[in-house]
């Protein structure tokens, strides 16, 4: 609210917003409508293969077992479909949010010279490489979401696949 009060008169010099959103962060809170939209036992859990540490180094194995308890854990207790209904949950609270950032940018008087810079921290396991947390070098914690949109400079639908470094950011935008 007070990031969209702030773009609905912004000041005429440039200025820096930094508006963080912590979610999807422990704990997986949100508003109940988004529990409402995912019925646990209508969410398709991530396709774990078996023995799917076998490609792992051994100091890959060491962070697996780190948190494989907290894994073992939440299936015992039968909460793995309500863990994966919180994330969910709490993951389209944050797209909501932001999309009423884009939406008060849009009606700003900055929206025409206002660099749009979002990135996110890294994802969840919910059982992939036999882990439940994050906090892993593994493809779903390391490709991360890194948008910027700049009025005049970023053409429609560009991208790269090339990797791209959180640390450029501040060099690149200064």
């Amino acid at each position: 609210q007070w990031a969209e009060k702030f773009l609905a008169a912004p000041p005429e010099h440039p200025f820096f917003l930094a508006a963080g959103i912590y979610r999807p962060h422990l704990p997986w809170y949100a508003p109940s409508q988004y529990f409402d939209m995912y019925p646990p036992d209508d969410i398709t859990p991530p396709l774990i293969k078996k023995g799917d540490l076998d490609d792992v180094p051994t100091a890959g194995r060491a962070i697996a077992e780190q948190r494989r308890g907290d894994l073992e854990l939440v299936r015992r207790a039968g909460q793995y479909q309500r863990i994966l209904q919180a994330y969910l949950a709490s993951v389209t609270f944050c797209d909501v949010m932001v999309g009423r950032l884009l939406d008060a940018l849009d009606a700003s008087p900055a929206a025409k010279n206002t660099i749009i810079v979002l990135w996110s921290d890294n994802g969840w396991h919910f059982g992939e490489k036999e882990h439940l947390h994050k906090m892993t070098l593994w493809a779903r914690s390391t490709r991360l979401p890194l948008v910027i949109a700049a009025p005049g400079v970023t053409k429609k639908n560009t991208r790269t696949s090339r990797p791209a470094s959180f640390m450029d950011l501040f060099p690149t935008l200064n």
